[in-house]
């Protein structure tokens, strides 16, 4: 089975950006374990599924075609980050802060609602964090590299027109992501 997610890809520049910080904070890490998200895999994820039969495909490019076809072109800014903790308040998640005037949960929204009506996939109930993950500490403590995360101004900015529904191939050096149908707003085109 598939492991399937919907995430806005990241644009070469930004996906540069990103990788910049997350050299920083490898240094910043020190001695503890990070996976890092390598830079070409960078995104934003909208809906993460999960394993699903290949014959759910169909519906889910019908879900996402019909959350596109709401939803229309904004701005999204890579600004300051932080971590989401772990045991003992430790790090576990390192990110970059994504701020889009509320765009991007509203685009969440309309791709659940839209998986919900057409595939009969409910909400998960949780609350959407838009972030960008690039690193999760597996082993140690990376304070230092959460704290400079924090202090962060812009890193980058760029213009969504679109999404993506991803198949996820776990393999021992990162995982693959493979493009299995992609979906273009239908209203004008993205800003820089």
């Amino acid at each position: 089975m598939p492991r399937l997610f919907f995430a806005v890809p990241i644009p070469p520049p930004a996906a540069r950006a990103a990788a910049r910080v997350s050299t920083r904070l490898r240094a910043l890490a020190g001695p503890a374990r990070v996976s890092w998200v390598r830079t070409e895999t960078l995104h934003l994820t909208l809906r993460f599924l999960g394993d699903r039969p290949e014959e759910a495909i169909p519906d889910l490019v019908a879900a996402g075609e019909r959350a596109a076809a709401e939803a229309a072109p904004f701005e999204v800014r890579l600004h300051g980050g932080g971590s989401f903790p772990g045991r003992r308040g430790r790090p576990r998640v390192l990110w970059l802060g994504v701020r889009s005037e509320g765009a991007l949960a509203r685009l969440a929204r309309d791709l659940d609602a839209a998986l919900d009506a057409v595939a009969g996939i409910p909400p998960d109930g949780r609350p959407f964090r838009s972030h960008l993950t690039l690193g999760r500490v597996r082993a140690g403590d990376a304070r230092r590299a959460a704290a400079f995360l924090a202090g962060l101004d812009e890193t980058a900015r760029f213009g969504v027109a679109g999404f993506t529904l991803y198949r996820s191939t776990l393999h021992p050096a990162g995982a693959i992501h493979e493009a299995v149908a992609r979906f273009a707003f239908p209203r004008g085109a993205a800003g820089a």
